[in-house]
């Protein structure tokens, strides 16, 4: 399957994003490659488009970052999901799911 396209991908990644944080606190790189992963390569991210939108979930709200200072590593900004982030992601994918429903009748 190809890639969605750009203003596709943009629309699904928040909600993706916040699905993938609801399993697992994560980095951002390591949440741009779970997300490839998960989807088989369909949405990809680059850091330029990712961190951005990582900035305005928290500002939003909906995750919270955290610096981890590895004892070997350099440090590094681990994001996690709010309450209020769980209640956002819930909904996006209940709405994604009525969309699908719609697609699929048509």
């Amino acid at each position: 399957m190809k890639k969605l396209s750009k203003s596709f991908s943009a629309a699904v990644t928040e909600t993706l994003v916040l699905l993938q944080l609801k399993k697992n606190p994560s980095y951002g790189y390591e949440l741009q490659k779970k997300i490839e992963e998960a989807t088989n390569g369909i949405v990809t991210r680059t850091a330029a488009t990712l961190y951005p939108l990582l900035k305005k979930l928290e500002k939003m709200g909906w995750i919270k970052s955290d610096w981890e200072q590895p004892i070997i590593d350099r440090p590094k900004r681990i994001y996690t999901i709010t309450k209020a982030g769980i209640k956002e992601a819930e909904g996006q994918k209940e709405e994604w799911n009525t969309l699908l429903s719609i697609i699929n009748k048509l």
